[in-house]
């Protein structure tokens, strides 16, 4: 039996990954146990397994960060005690659930910052592995988290170039693909077969056989182009210079990805230079402010429930004096 292959899929928050995943699913690929269910902002589902995705939090917040940390991962985080102890109760399900098959697919848009850790478990564990990384105008990407997060576009910015640096830098030595979820959206079956080809990857079904369920998974009229409305071109040119480049690193392959190379650690070492700049006395105030009135708002809930505990109280005590909570004994 050959070595069994392992497709991760990441790439920023509401880039894709979840549609995407999906398209494997039909395709035959092993997505392994439960998985997260459906909700209004995903109504297809997530097609991300649950326990994953809660030791990928885990392991965030060991390090102290979480996915919507804007800040880097610190050097060597991978030999941490703590982190090398969930490695092996990740190992163990891994193992035991997929490994199994010859090809299954795991998706979560945490592995942009945690893919050397996924690297050292699928090399021990003798698994091939590939990368499917999501794409999106990351004006779009702000939109979205805008609408579900109530997340700041300056934030989203900085989330979505922090995330594609990690991916990009990580992934840089690997088999890999970048496909674009308005690619995904305009023609699904196209997508697989840019995967099959650069991944080199067999799926269980044939694309011919599964074109039509393809087709119809994917709900096409969420393709609104790339909105100008929510452009990115006069606020944000280190963002958009940052799409622009992964869209010809996507459209060569990372086999020519050497005419690039210098390119992009340029990019790189600006934004490293910048970042401040996305994080302007402004900003950070801006997201004090979210902050605060969420704490405002959990106080006034809380006061809202003591306020109808009491009442309620007073309310049982008060029946309790007129006799109308008399024992059974008493009312004989």
């Amino acid at each position: 039996m050959s070595q069994p292959t392992c497709i991760l899929v990441f790439g920023m928050h509401r880039c894709g990954t979840s549609a995407t995943t999906g398209l494997l699913d039909i395709m035959g690929a092993e997505l392994g146990g439960k998985l997260m269910p459906p909700t209004p902002f995903n109504p297809n589902g997530y097609f991300e397994h649950i326990e994953i995705r809660e030791i990928n939090d885990r392991i965030l917040r060991a390090l102290d960060s979480s996915w919507d940390s804007e800040t880097e991962l610190a050097a060597n985080w991978t030999a941490k005690p703590a982190i090398q102890q969930i490695k092996r109760e990740l190992s163990t399900i891994i193992y035991q659930q997929f490994s199994p098959h010859q090809l299954f697919a795991i998706k979560d848009p945490r592995i942009s910052k945690l893919l050397p850790f996924w690297e050292e478990i699928l090399k021990d564990l003798g698994i091939q592995m590939k990368c499917l990384i999501l794409l999106r105008n990351p004006g779009e990407v702000a939109a979205s988290l805008a609408e579900r997060d109530g997340f700041s576009y300056e934030k989203s910015m900085l989330l979505w170039l922090e995330h594609i640096l990690q991916a990009e830098k990580n992934s840089r030595h690997l088999e890999r693909v970048f496909v674009n979820y308005k690619d995904v959206l305009i023609d699904p079956a196209a997508q697989i077969q840019r995967i099959v080809d650069n991944l080199e990857v067999v799926f269980p079904h044939s694309l011919q056989e599964k074109k039509d369920m393809l087709e119809s998974f994917i709900d096409k009229s969420l393709n609104h182009g790339e909105n100008s409305s929510i452009s990115i071109h006069n606020n944000f040119p280190l963002v958009e210079k940052a799409y622009n480049l992964i869209e010809k690193i996507k459209l060569v392959g990372s086999e020519e990805f050497s005419r690039f190379e210098g390119e992009w650690e340029i990019h790189a070492e600006l934004f490293r230079q910048n970042r401040s700049l996305f994080l302007s006395p402004e900003i950070k105030a801006q997201l004090a402010r979210g902050k605060q009135k969420m704490l405002e708002d959990e106080r006034s809930l809380f006061t809202n429930f003591s306020s109808m505990l009491k009442e309620r109280a007073s309310q049982f005590w008060g029946n309790r004096n007129k006799g109308l909570f008399a024992s059974p004994k008493q009312r004989d």
